[in-house]
């Protein structure tokens, strides 16, 4: 962030000549408002150096009064604690998730009644509605490609208690209601 970075590129054909150049690219410094990030123990065990993490930005209040809003800035940075890339949520009126990367780079998150996949320069690869379900904290891939997502249903007087499997078509395959194996009457952990 706030440097220029040299990059080479170098473009082969299919009998082995190439062409090569060098060029400058300067970054822009980062937004005020990201966290400093320290790192006090290097996990230096982990099969990538860096880690994504999610932030929220304040929004403050609105003019006429109610509820504060925030913005989901999902943040990676190394093992040195240096933010090497964010996003901006700012299509969404407040926090986004669960937030996660996928196995091929793109960014993966839930906003009401529906999943969104990102690449890492923000377009909308795919956007997955599910009707009736508003997901929270968890959502795991299938080797299939299914998602399994840990939802609460609209409309119930609980929150927190079903899990849908869901299709990137957004065929619902699969509900499993857990307020049978709950204590729905349990607040705190």
């Amino acid at each position: 962030p706030g440097t220029t970075n040299s990059v080479v590129l170098k473009v082969t054909d299919s009998d082995g000549n190439y062409a090569m150049d060098t060029l400058s690219i300067t970054t822009n410094a980062l937004p005020t408002y990201l966290p400093q990030v320290t790192i006090d123990v290097a996990n230096t065990n982990m099969l990538s150096a860096w880690t994504m993490a999610e932030f929220g930005r304040g929004n403050g209040f609105p003019a006429g009064g109610g509820e504060a809003s925030f913005t989901s800035v999902p943040i990676i940075f190394d093992n040195d604690g240096v933010i090497r890339w964010f996003m901006e949520f700012n299509q969404f009126d407040n926090l986004v998730f669960p937030m996660q990367a996928l196995d091929n780079g793109n960014i993966l998150t839930f906003y009401d009644e529906a999943i969104y996949i990102y690449d890492k320069v923000g377009n909308l690869k795919n956007q997955i509605n599910t009707p009736g379900y508003d997901a929270h904290h968890e959502i795991i891939v299938k080797p299939n490609g299914n998602y399994i997502c840990a939802v609460y249903v609209l409309g119930l007087s609980t929150v927190e208690d079903h899990m849908i499997e869901v299709t990137p078509t957004g065929t619902i395959v699969n509900v499993w209601d857990l307020r049978g194996l709950l204590d729905m009457g349990r607040r705190a952990i």
